[in-house]
């Protein structure tokens, strides 16, 4: 009977541990999408102000 309890117990704790560690991957998982899909926010922006800079420079160009 105390050792069924035993497993028992230890079951529980492994299992508790088992659903720690997948929360924290999905959590990790989680962060890491957003932290590209902010990545690949700042890369658009950039280019999208690089493109603007270049048209500036051609307008001005033109119009010398």
């Amino acid at each position: 009977m105390a050792l069924g309890l035993i497993t028992a117990m230890v079951c529980l704790e492994l299992d508790a541990v088992t659903n720690y560690q997948t929360g924290m991957t999905r959590a990790r998982q989680q962060f890491r999408k957003q932290l590209n899909r902010k990545e690949l926010a700042l890369q658009d922006w950039q280019s999208y102000k690089n493109r603007e800079k270049t048209k500036d420079e051609q307008q001005t160009e033109s119009i010398e």
